[in-house]
């Protein structure tokens, strides 16, 4: 149960959220299988999710499994019309990730909360995973175009540092005035991070932000 929950947000989020890195990078540039692969991707992730929701039919509301299922097919729909089409509009596939957003924090409201600071940080940590794999993929796709502008990873990889940079803020806030409960006390963030649970932790930042961060800011410089 926990894992197919976990499904659920996971593959929603990253279907609504990856299209739109392509706001990231001229799409002229790229050919017409960069934005079938982007649009495609996305619509094997979100059918996922999709079928994961109607696993957990018990626990999501039968209202909230349709708006799911109308944004899948509007992903659908855009992906099948741009298909074999040399360009896209960046307006048009924006649509159904607003759909995907919304759908996102429908299905968060049932399953957790509806909290904003809970969104807010769901959205920035599903950005940086779009944003990764899109900055991978799209350097790859390097070996597969001749003569492709740097400018166009370049653009990736600063999008990519903003997003960890926030959520690096983000998390030094939290540590600084955040309190959580261990051993049923509640105990400031700084104080947690000083016991052996919390090594694991600090161990987790410097790889999950501190550590991409910096190899970013290198990934520009060279």
């Amino acid at each position: 149960m926990l894992l197919t929950t976990i499904s659920v947000l996971t593959f929603t989020l990253f279907g609504a959220l990856y299209p739109l890195l392509t706001w990231t990078v001229r799409i002229s540039q790229l050919n017409r299988g960069f934005h079938r692969f982007i649009l495609g991707l996305s619509c094997i992730v979100g059918g996922v999710g999709v079928v994961f929701v109607f696993l957990i039919s018990d626990t999501i509301p039968s209202n909230v499994r349709i708006g799911e299922v109308v944004w899948l097919i509007s992903l659908l729909a855009v992906t099948g019309y741009y298909w074999n089409q040399e360009s896209i509009k960046k307006w048009v596939i924006t649509i159904p990730s607003i759909f995907g957003v919304m759908a996102f924090y429908r299905i968060l409201s049932e399953i957790i909360s509806g909290d904003l600071e809970l969104f807010i940080i769901s959205l920035l940590g599903g950005f940086i995973l779009c944003g990764a794999l899109f900055s991978m993929i799209l350097g790859h796709w390097y070996l597969n175009v001749v003569s492709l502008p740097i400018s166009l990873l370049k653009s990736t990889v600063k999008f990519l540092i903003l997003i960890v940079s926030l959520r690096f803020i983000w998390d030094m806030g939290f540590i600084i005035m955040g309190e959580v409960r261990y051993n049923g006390l509640p105990i400031s963030m700084t104080q947690f991070l000083q016991t052996f649970d919390g090594f694991f932790l600090i161990f987790a930042l410097f790889f999950g932000t501190l550590l991409p961060l910096i190899l970013g800011i290198l990934t520009l410089k060279t």
